[in-house]
């Protein structure tokens, strides 16, 4: 995922580089909410 942000932000792609970031941050979300279901507490 970083690397197409990064790819967007290099063409000044900016429509590109928000959506993919707002894509980013939702997978973190959903992410995190498996691990907390998971009984996962903290990182590490």
């Amino acid at each position: 995922m970083i690397d197409r942000v990064i790819a967007a932000g290099k063409k000044n792609d900016t429509a590109s580089v928000t959506k993919l970031v707002k894509k980013a941050n939702a997978m973190d979300t959903k992410r995190k909410r498996i691990f907390y279901k998971l009984g996962a507490t903290s990182c590490g």
